[in-house]
This record gives structure tokens, sequence and C-alpha cells, in this order.
């Protein structure tokens, strides 16, 4: 008895990062909201109900789960020093499997958006 052929796509995934200030213009300091978008690099489509985890440096900041658009957003309005102090964050997708795809791990790093 052979393997049974595989039924899986390989997605290779791309994660895009948001700095951690958007608006600095006119002056108006926002706090950070992070966000992180996955994306499937062969579909081109977003990819849902996957976890991101945000951290500054070795320091866990916290996870999210993609929505339907592949956004997962982290909302922490007390880190926005240390944020600042390490020149931006980190987010990260571990890689999955799915129903249709074994997605690949993929991670970015977003800096921060200074006067």
């Amino acid at each position: 008895m052979g393997s049974p052929p595989c039924c899986y796509a390989c997605g290779l995934t791309s994660l895009v990062a948001t700095p951690a200030l958007t608006k600095l213009f006119p002056p108006h300091v926002y706090f950070p909201f992070l966000t992180a978008t996955l994306t499937d690099q062969v579909t081109g489509l977003p990819v849902p109900g996957q976890t991101i985890v945000f951290k500054i440096g070795s320091n866990l900041l916290g996870t999210a789960t993609t929505d339907a658009q592949g956004v997962a957003r982290f909302n922490e309005t007390l880190i926005l020093t240390l944020i600042l102090r390490n020149g931006g964050y980190d987010a990260s997708f571990a890689g999955a499997t799915t129903a249709s795809a074994i997605l690949s791990p993929s991670s970015d790093h977003a800096g921060v958006v200074e006067p």
C-alpha cells in the first residue's frame, strides 16, 4: 500500500506589519494599534483564522487571529514607549495546515513613523 496522493497545496505566505504610529501630521500622536496582514502568495487571497504573534525583541506582547481580510489587530496603548525605544515591533505567523493548504511561516518587522 502506497501513500495517498497529496491533496494539499503548498501556500507561501506574506505577512505585512504596519508601523506603530501611522500619522504624525498634522501633529497628532496616535497610540499603537498594531496590525499585520497575512496573504497567501500563491492565490493573492487573505488568510483568515490564523494566529499572529506580536513581539518586541524577545518580549511577547500578545496574539491576535486574522479576520476575513487576513488582518490581525492587537490593541495595546501601554507599550508605546517600549515600541519607540526598540524601533518598532515584530509580527510572526508560525505556519499552519488548513483543509486546503499547508501554509508556510512568515514574519515582518514594523518600524516607527517618526516626525
